[in-house]
């Protein structure tokens, strides 16, 4: 399984890059999503996702 991490201000960007990415990539777990850089970080941090959009 490989885990990654959303960084986007635009809500349906997050919504289709979640849609896409469950059609193309099903080993690809979201394990988060986040508006702004800052809040993420922390998650990111203690999470260690595989990548990061």
């Amino acid at each position: 399984m490989i885990n990654c991490v959303i960084i986007e201000d635009e809500p349906q960007a997050v919504k289709t890059l979640r849609l896409m990415m469950a059609d193309y990539f099903p080993d690809i777990t979201i394990i988060g999503a986040f508006d702004r850089v800052s809040t993420a970080v922390p998650f990111i941090l203690e999470h260690k996702p595989d990548f990061i959009f």
